[in-house]
């Protein structure tokens, strides 16, 4: 019972392990904290990267890409556990806006089948996040928030890069005697990053003419039979996307997969070799893959590898491909995140020992200065045990709280 009392009694008198007390709960706070954001930014990360590159990545490092990619998709799809697989063309250029030039990364998507991959179709802000914010919106009427969520579907399903104007107002966009000639209705649409061209919206850039001028990469070992001049191409904006990758969002625009490659020359192409004409089949960059739901990527990924190998030996690609996760694709930017994470961690955790020295210090002051009362209790007949006691209930009171 005395040690009861005595613990209540040094609570409420020694204010000052008090001061430990908020030492430890702030420091414990901070670690928690800290892991909770970094932990929470982590797996935003992960969801977004996951997002642009599928499951699984057949991927070259060559930018003139490789060849037969229809060939390894239609075997891909023979595997029960590939639920698709869409090739994608990644290039780089520059993007005229007006009298501005920005340096950007050129990326050919076939629109209609990348959704089956990635999540790029959620990512557009005209075709698909507006429609939805206007279903989500609680002050819209109920027939309003149910057509906007019908449209958002049927956006989702079928993304397009279909011009949104008549042909009459490109004209008029022009401004130009020549506008007729120059025949701006034809001209492909194109996707930009939602940052690319910052605190524009998107009203004003569906409207202003730009040039895309990417770098041609031929076909590999054949690039003598390419021109060399890089290609140019009007465009017109009829989207922007918004993938929550700054990195993505603020350099990468988007084209149709087959004017991309035409342009990049990396489409199907008759060329001469020693007076004998023969075929320059069609190239793409990369290969993303869906897997099923519940599959495991560990032991697909060694199906793919080989399966891969296996074709490398029947036909000839000119470089080497890599079948990776999409970790391992985006590995340079998540392992930085990994490492900011850990470095804050373990800065937050130096604190945190900082706080535990605070603390044996103060209870090591709180038992010097009680020499007397330990003198007294042990000239009354208390055990070591028994005061020993009253201390590490005394430090336990102050750890639950």
């Amino acid at each position: 019972m005395y040690k009861f009392l005595l613990i209540l009694r040094y609570l409420r008198r020694r204010r000052i392990a008090w001061v430990a007390l908020m030492a430890v709960t702030l420091c414990t706070a901070m670690v928690l904290i800290v892991i909770s954001v970094m932990g929470g930014w982590l797996r935003m990360a992960k969801t977004a990267f996951h997002g642009l590159t599928g499951d699984v990545v057949i991927y070259s490092p060559n930018l003139g890409g490789y060849p037969h990619y229809q060939k390894i998709i239609d075997d891909l799809k023979q595997i029960p556990e590939v639920e698709a697989a869409v090739p994608i063309i990644r290039s780089y250029g520059m993007l005229q806006v007006q009298n501005e030039v920005l340096p950007v990364q050129v990326l050919g998507y076939p629109i209609t089948e990348i959704g089956k991959v990635n999540d790029f179709p959620a990512s557009l802000e005209r075709q698909y996040r507006e429609e939805q914010d206007v279903a989500d919106d609680p002050k819209a009427s109920p027939e309003s928030r149910k057509l906007a969520l019908e449209r958002a579907r049927d956006h989702l399903a079928h993304p397009s890069f279909r011009l949104i104007y008549s042909a009459n107002d490109y004209r008029a966009f022009l401004d130009n005697p020549q506008a007729n000639t120059l025949e701006p209705e034809k001209w492909p649409g194109m996707i930009v990053g939602s940052a690319v061209v910052r605190r524009t919206p998107l009203e004003v850039l569906s409207t202003i003419p730009m040039k895309l001028t990417v770098v041609p990469v031929g076909q590999g070992h054949d690039f003598e039979h390419v021109d060399r001049s890089p290609p140019s191409q009007y465009c017109w904006v009829v989207d922007t996307s918004h993938t929550g990758v700054f990195l993505s969002d603020s350099r990468a625009v988007y084209l149709p997969f087959d004017v991309l490659q035409k342009q990049l020359g990396m489409d199907m192409q008759q060329a001469e070799k020693g007076g004998k004409p023969y075929e320059l089949p069609a190239r793409a960059s990369e290969i993303q893959i869906k897997l099923k739901p519940g599959t495991s990527r560990d032991v697909l990924i060694k199906t793919i590898q080989k399966h891969v190998a296996d074709l490398e030996k029947k036909i000839v690609f000119g470089v080497n491909l890599y079948p990776m996760r999409w970790e391992e694709a985006q590995g340079p930017w998540l392992a930085a995140i990994e490492k900011e994470e850990v470095l804050v961690v373990m800065l937050f955790g130096i604190i945190s020992l900082v706080a535990v020295l605070l603390v044996f210090c103060i209870f090591y002051m709180i038992v010097l200065e009680k020499t007397r009362d330990i003198g007294v209790l042990r000239a009354i007949g208390a055990s070591r045990f028994g005061i020993m006691g009253i201390f590490l209930g005394y430090g336990l009171a102050i750890g639950i709280v």
